[in-house]
């Protein structure tokens, strides 16, 4: 977001596409409900013409994937993109630190913290993750994650995605693998055709290609298109 050649001297996409990255083992990931703290905007007739400008060409395929034939479709397919958006671009980082030789691993926050009584239910959304990370449940959140420490203190399933997400994180700080016993296995990611990201929550934790295929080659086809152009958006 800031190239002024100092921190970011240029476009990390292309630093990145051509291998000149630092070579370091991440762990990187996203949640299930990333953009839901954003209430949708507009209606289905101003998303389709929104998703025009982005996705030019492809708007065609876009739509069969994120349909917007009601303004109720609408507002799901927003914030499905968002939510698809930001696990793609995850799984991108993952694969070119894989190709350096680098350990990768991704995983994809499914829990939904408790949320306090008549607030707007916000499922696992941007930033709600890091409580469990450091297993801090009862300190109040970061915004935007308006989840009830109180509730998450005293809530058993929380605690063990908290012990089990905490683990992981120490194991990896320590050796570059998050792996260790008693935990699920979570598999080092290879490449964006068969790499699965570890979806943590509560019940039936395990690795899973999330999102779906269809949806990782729709944003594969919209990078090269940007990537192509220079950075632009497809539609420009």
């Amino acid at each position: 977001m800031i190239i002024d050649g100092w921190v970011l001297p240029e476009d990390v996409s292309h630093v990145f596409a051509e291998g000149r990255q630092n070579a370091v083992d991440v762990l990187v990931g996203s949640n299930k409900d990333e953009g839901s703290f954003f209430p949708p905007r507009g209606n289905a007739e101003q998303f389709e013409k929104r998703q025009q400008r982005r996705w030019g060409g492809l708007t065609g395929d876009f739509l069969k994937l994120y349909p917007a034939n009601t303004d109720e479709e609408a507002a799901s397919s927003t914030l499905a993109e968002f939510r698809d958006g930001a696990a793609w671009l995850m799984r991108l980082y993952a694969s070119y630190q894989a190709k350096k030789g680098r350990h990768a691993y991704v995983y994809y926050f499914a829990q939904n913290p408790p949320m306090p009584d008549g607030k707007r239910n916000v499922g696992a959304t941007h930033a709600s993750e890091l409580p469990y990370v450091f297993d801090n449940l009862g300190r109040p959140p970061l915004y935007p994650d308006g989840s009830d420490p109180v509730k998450a203190q005293a809530s058993a399933p929380d605690h063990k995605v908290a012990d089990m997400m905490s683990s992981y994180w120490v194991n990896f700080a320590k050796t570059g693998n998050p792996n260790g016993r008693g935990l699920p296995r979570w598999p080092a990611f290879k490449n964006l055709d068969e790499g699965r990201a570890m979806v943590l929550r509560a019940t039936d934790p395990g690795p899973q290609q999330i999102p779906s295929p269809a949806r990782l080659r729709l944003f594969d086809a919209l990078y090269h298109k940007m990537m192509a152009r220079g950075g632009q958006t497809a539609g420009e």
